[in-house]
């Protein structure tokens, strides 16, 4: 009967606070450079989490997000050739949903 309980007990601490996924290339590469350019680890991490989520969920392309990480690290020539491929309207949405990512991450709560 102990052990049953010790069961109970580790299965439902195993059950709490679900492990996440390790961050992905793109996610530590940005908040390295964001760092690198003066960023808070807490706002640059919190951008890269943001990004992560807006691919993930199709509202922003792979393209779109090696661009801004381009851009993050300072190689504005390459991330502007990506960008001139993307079309003009979801170029135009994802530049807004970056802005109101970055936005969120950097408003003090």
């Amino acid at each position: 009967m102990k052990w049953l309980g010790l069961a109970a007990m580790a299965a439902a601490v195993a059950g709490c606070g679900e492990a996440k996924p390790p961050p992905s290339e793109a996610h530590v590469a940005f908040s390295k450079a964001c760092v690198a350019g003066g960023g808070t680890e807490a706002s640059c991490d919190c951008q890269a989490v943001s990004i992560d989520a807006l691919v993930a969920s199709g509202e922003m392309s792979a393209d779109f997000q090696r661009a801004v990480l381009l851009q993050e690290q300072g190689d504005e020539a390459a991330a502007e050739e990506i960008m001139q491929t993307l079309d003009v309207h979801q170029l135009f949405n994802q530049i807004s949903r970056l802005g109101d990512a970055k936005q969120a991450c950097n408003t003090p709560s």
